[in-house]
């Protein structure tokens, strides 16, 4: 069942409650300077009750898989627990299933530098060297020596803080510490192994307030098109916090930002469906566009094929389930792979660029069938 729809969101509410901490003395409030230093990538949280953090990787393969690596401190569910770090990878390969594995790390054998990125986590370990990114990893069933090296610098928006208005020490954090880069190393799968060699991305986060209370949705995207990288997103408030959209759009050519928007990225969602696993509505066609005295950018996702669909309730008993949905809650993550179409007008004359994206859609509440969704409101997911 097909519905179409048009939503192109209003960034810029009369009354945000979540702002992005851009103005100088924010800067100056968390001791950072403009551009991103190696040690802001290090442990930025006490790792206890309170709060949370995670380090991201991924490997776009040459042969078309996807690796994705994660380091975190405890379940993102888990802002009121203490540490219980664990590290989550998980590998698409095109006409297999998804694989996943996870190792759960006693706290006593995980580190984490406060100068960088240097973790050990067991018998694994993440190493900085300048540019370059060591990763030794050794899980049931997994092992992989992978280095990534940057070719785009490390960018954040502002400090990178998503700060609660008005609320201190409320945040969310995140860092793109490698937008993106090269991969090479080798992977082993049940004993089997077999060379890496990629397209890269290394993100950051953390924070204070809980992912699920302090957002409703996000849409999030990364893509090398022709000599440019791209990141897309755009997060969606709460109905608590103002049910506002945020975007994210960096875009640069080879190591030139020529487009760094925290403020004025405006999404359009076309072309919904009704999920052929969940049923919820999922839009087939994003659209971001940015313009500002100098150029115009659009940069389009075009839905190919799903890589991987969790609903955290699927697992749940039937009344811990019943109560969620009676909350509002219905907590969706989707993996996608699609065709990502860059155009670019500088000079009067649109060029346009075209290559693949991988990218995500995370949902925390209630799901209608696409037939159902009625017109959007300012802010809804």
């Amino acid at each position: 069942m097909i519905g179409l729809r048009r939503n192109l969101r209003i960034n810029n509410p009369a009354n945000p409650r979540i702002r992005v901490a851009d103005r100088p003395a924010d800067y100056v409030e968390a001791g950072l300077a403009l551009a991103p230093e190696r040690w802001e990538d290090g442990q930025r949280t006490g790792m206890g009750r309170g709060d949370y953090e995670w380090w991201y990787f991924d490997v776009h393969l040459d042969n078309g898989a996807v690796l994705v690596i994660i380091v975190f401190s405890k379940p993102m569910n888990g802002i009121g627990q203490p540490a219980a770090p664990y590290l989550n990878v998980r590998l698409f390969r095109p006409g297999q299933a998804d694989r996943k594995f996870e190792l759960p790390v006693d706290c006593a054998s995980f580190r984490v530098s406060k100068r960088g990125c240097d973790i050990i986590a067991g018998a694994s370990r993440i190493e900085q060297d300048g540019s370059q990114f060591h990763l030794s990893l050794a899980l049931p069933n997994f092992r992989a020596r992978l280095t990534f090296t940057a070719t785009v610098p490390a960018w954040r928006p502002g400090t990178g803080r998503y700060e609660v208005d008005g609320v201190s020490g409320q945040y969310f954090a995140w860092l793109a510490q490698m937008p993106s880069g090269v991969v090479e190393g080798t992977m082993e799968v049940e004993g089997i192994e077999a060379p890496v060699r990629g397209s890269g991305y290394h993100d950051h986060n953390w924070g204070t307030v809980e992912i699920a209370k302090l957002w409703s949705s996000w849409w999030w995207s990364r893509a090398q098109v022709g000599e440019h990288t791209v990141i897309a997103a755009e997060l969606t408030a709460s109905a608590t916090f103002g049910a506002h959209s945020v975007p994210i759009f960096l875009v640069t050519r080879g190591e030139e930002r020529i487009c760094e928007d925290w403020n004025q990225t405006s999404l359009r969602c076309d072309h919904y469906v009704s999920h052929p696993v969940t049923g919820a509505a999922m839009a087939q066609l994003l659209c971001f566009q940015y313009q500002d005295e100098h150029r115009n950018l659009s940069f389009q996702l075009s839905h190919q094929e799903d890589l991987f669909v969790h609903s955290f309730l699927a697992k749940r008993s039937w009344p811990t389930r019943a109560v969620a949905r009676l909350m509002g809650m219905d907590p969706r993550y989707y993996r996608m792979r699609g065709r990502a179409q860059l155009e670019i007008n500088e000079t009067g004359s649109p060029i346009t660029y075209t290559g693949e994206s991988v990218y995500e859609r995370m949902s925390f509440r209630n799901h209608l069938p696409a037939a159902n969704k009625h017109r959007p409101h300012r802010g809804q997911p």
